[in-house]
């Protein structure tokens, strides 16, 4: 039906064909809103997401929680417990290649002594409450046998962990290495205490030991860990752990059967920082104990 000419229903559509920008418009908007909107997880602030992770050893590292207890040399928390103190450390009363060890039967082998490569470098020492610590900077020095071992850091230990036919020597040097495939190897170095004079090499860490834990101290000289090793640098080889928790097996350690002098008044200075950093000797439990030479 036509109404003064003109269809009613064309002239009702048409009359709302000026609304429709709007309604476009105003959709739009939404859409692009909804778009933009996080999910909840992506909206979380940083330290939501951060307590998200709490509870593992370390955020994002995949550890049971614990890996991180606290651990001494000494009462309910020392050697004889470490085991018990974390899941994380469970290796140090469960492994069987455990360390250290007494170095007493020893095989004889056709095993060369590792080349050294250690240099001059920037050296900050730490007192991290267990021991002084060294780090030492990628590539100022690596060990090679086989392999490319890199020196990652040095610390000592008073009396030596290992002993040599039963004998325990006044301290011990630990170089820790590491393989670009995150493989551990440990060189032990023998420190025998003598009544003079000091070690020169050790005196220049003596004079900047820092005595707080926490606390780090520069040393004002390049530092090159070559002067802690002795000039003949055979050793005794075999398949251990680390001697601190978590205890970790498949360490290749190299202890040098030549020890380095220390003076009794260095072992003193030490010794009124860590009477005793030592963790008792573990069973070999049939692993042998190759030497790089014959000895007597």
């Amino acid at each position: 039906m036509l109404v003064n000419g003109k269809h009613p229903t064309l002239s009702r559509a048409r009359a709302a064909l000026p609304a429709l920008p709007a309604l476009v418009i105003l959709a739009a908007a939404a859409l692009l809103t909804a778009l933009r909107l996080p999910s909840a997880a992506q909206a979380a602030p940083a330290a939501s997401r951060h307590e998200a992770a709490a509870g593992t050893g370390a955020p994002g590292s995949g550890e049971p929680a614990g890996c991180d207890a606290p651990w001494s040399y000494e009462g309910p928390t020392g050697p004889q417990h470490w085991g018990d103190l974390s899941p994380c450390y469970a290796a140090c009363s469960t492994g069987i290649s455990q360390s250290p060890v007494d170095l007493g039967a020893l095989e004889p082998s056709r095993l060369r002594s590792g080349v050294f490569h250690y240099g001059p470098t920037a050296i900050v020492l730490l007192n991290d409450g267990h021991t002084i610590k060294a780090d030492y900077p990628p590539a100022a020095g690596y060990l090679v046998d086989g392999a490319r071992f890199d020196l990652v850091e040095f610390h000592f230990h008073h009396p030596s962990e290992h002993a040599w036919r039963g004998k325990r020597y006044a301290m011990e040097l630990h170089l820790v290495h590491r393989t670009a495939a995150g493989l551990a190897g440990v060189v032990g170095v023998f420190l025998e205490e003598r009544r003079r004079p000091d070690n020169p090499a050790l005196e220049v860490l003596w004079q900047n030991l820092p005595t707080t834990k926490g606390v780090r101290t520069y040393l004002p000289v390049p530092f090159d860990a070559a002067s802690l090793l002795p000039a003949d640098r055979h050793g005794i080889r075999y398949i251990g752990s680390l001697t601190t928790p978590p205890c970790t097996e498949g360490v290749r350690w190299w202890v040098l059967d030549q020890p380095i002098p220390i003076s009794s008044d260095q072992v003193a200075r030490f010794a009124a920082l860590f009477a005793d950093n030592s963790r008792p000797l573990q069973p070999l439990n049939g692993r042998k104990l190759l030497a790089e030479r014959p000895l007597p």
